[in-house]
């Protein structure tokens, strides 16, 4: 049987590979499956699936989650700038690229 840190990272490197193929509804399931084990290291990674497959408000919640847990981290405020912009908030998005 595999560890539970082998079988977490094993779901976030499929999830990865679902999303760099454009397969986002089973990375989303993969990176579900990962954060039940390794919560923080994944949620930022359910924003961009999110957002790729339109679904905003989605997106916008698991952002903003993992942006409370750390403001001033670049790749959480890069990804939510993303989203701003493809929702037209290009205000907003400049302002997280700040």
């Amino acid at each position: 049987m595999q560890s539970k840190v082998k079988k977490s990272y094993m779901n976030f490197f499929k999830g990865r590979l679902s999303e760099l193929q454009g397969n986002y509804e089973e990375a989303l399931q993969h990176y579900k499956n990962h954060i039940k084990l390794r919560k923080m290291e994944t949620v930022w990674r359910l924003g961009p699936c999110y957002r790729n497959l339109g679904k905003y408000d989605e997106a916008i919640y698991h952002l903003k989650k993992i942006l409370e847990t750390d403001p001033n981290n670049p790749k959480y405020n890069y990804e939510m700038a993303l989203l701003c912009a493809d929702m037209n908030r290009i205000d907003e998005a400049i302002r997280y690229l700040q």
